[in-house]
């Protein structure tokens, strides 16, 4: 075989070999974006699940506290002080327990008053211990980022809420009664192109929503059990 026809086909192959990488990369190129989008998109989608699952939580585990009429003792003391039932709650030097011992005039009602409001810090304690491995900002206004409350409706007070709050104030119910918990949390997006398909007019997060709704226990009846 001549040499120069030797010498063409080499050429030749180079230059098969440099446009066959040339049109690799070029296809590589094109499909990066959208290799991207789905990895991070599968990500975030990811992200967006466990977020929705903890909301959910929140709300059941808030829920679940509220109908048992249960407390925190710490809040009895800011209860006393926002309700000017400090002195009957604390009287003849018993403890501050939410508990107007008996003697007081309206001892049960007041009793009543003040469980109730120590019940709503409590409860708001209760869901968010439910909402692990949320990113909440404490600090955050309800249209930025790590946005978290909750909000607590009854039918005792008519069982209205403008989401997020209720209407006329958050009440958790008496025995009998219907409860709801309601919680809002701004969850925190990466992937900008996410954030368009749910338009949410160019903010960087997805309001996710969650509640329950529970009837609250007999907790402030007697109840007679045993009898034969």
């Amino acid at each position: 075989m001549d040499t120069h026809q030797v010498s063409g086909k080499l050429s030749v192959r180079r230059e098969c070999r440099r446009a066959g990488r040339g049109q690799s990369m070029v296809e590589f190129a094109l499909i990066l974006p959208l290799l991207l989008l789905l990895i991070f998109g599968s990500i975030e989608i990811g992200r967006l699940l466990q977020a929705w699952v903890a909301v959910t939580n929140s709300a059941r585990f808030g829920a679940r506290y509220a109908v048992t009429g249960e407390y925190n003792l710490g809040y009895c003391a800011d209860a006393g002080a926002a309700l000017s039932l400090a002195a009957d709650d604390a009287y003849n030097g018993d403890p501050v327990d939410c508990k107007v011992p008996y003697g007081v005039s309206d001892y049960e009602d007041k009793t009543a008053d003040l469980q109730d409001w120590a019940r709503l810090p409590s409860i708001r304690d209760a869901a968010r211990a439910g909402a692990a491995g949320l990113l909440i900002n404490d600090l955050a206004p309800s249209d930025e980022t790590g946005y978290f409350h909750v909000s607590i409706c009854s039918s005792r007070t008519g069982f209205l809420w403008s989401k997020p709050t209720c209407t006329p104030s958050d009440d958790a119910g008496g025995p009998g009664d219907r409860v709801i918990i309601y919680v809002t949390f701004n969850h925190p997006v990466l992937t900008p192109y996410i954030t368009s398909l749910w338009n949410t007019g160019g903010k960087p997060y997805l309001p996710l929503h969650g509640s329950r709704e529970m009837v609250v226990e007999q907790f402030r009846k007697v109840r007679v059990i045993g009898l034969p």
